[in-house]
C-alpha cells in the first residue's frame, strides 16, 4: 500500500482527543485516547479500531485492524508531523 495517509486531531481534551483520519480514497471521524503509559493511543472510527505509538514528538507508528462484512485487514504505517 502506498497511500499516503493524514491523521487531523480537530480537539484534545485531557487525554482524550477527536479529529480526522483521511488518504486519496476518503475520511473518518476518529476519536481516541491516550493511555496512561503517555506513549500508546487507541481510536475507534465507525468500521476500525487504531492504535498508535508515540515514537517522538513528531512520529507517530498508526496501525489500523478493520473487520466487517466485506472487509478483513490490517496495516501500521509512519506518521510524521508537518
Amino acid at each position: 500500500m502506498k497511500r499516503q495517509y493524514t491523521l487531523k486531531i480537530d480537539e484534545q481534551h485531557g487525554r482524550g482527543m477527536i479529529g480526522t483520519w483521511s488518504s486519496v480514497k476518503g475520511s473518518e471521524r476518529i476519536q481516541g485516547v491516550v493511555r496512561l503509559d503517555n506513549q500508546t493511543v487507541l481510536f475507534v472510527d465507525t468500521d476500525s479500531y487504531e492504535t498508535a505509538k508515540i515514537l517522538s514528538a513528531n512520529e507517530l507508528e498508526f496501525c489500523n485492524q478493520t473487520t466487517n462484512g466485506k472487509d478483513m485487514f490490517a496495516f501500521c504505517f509512519l506518521l510524521k508531523r508537518q
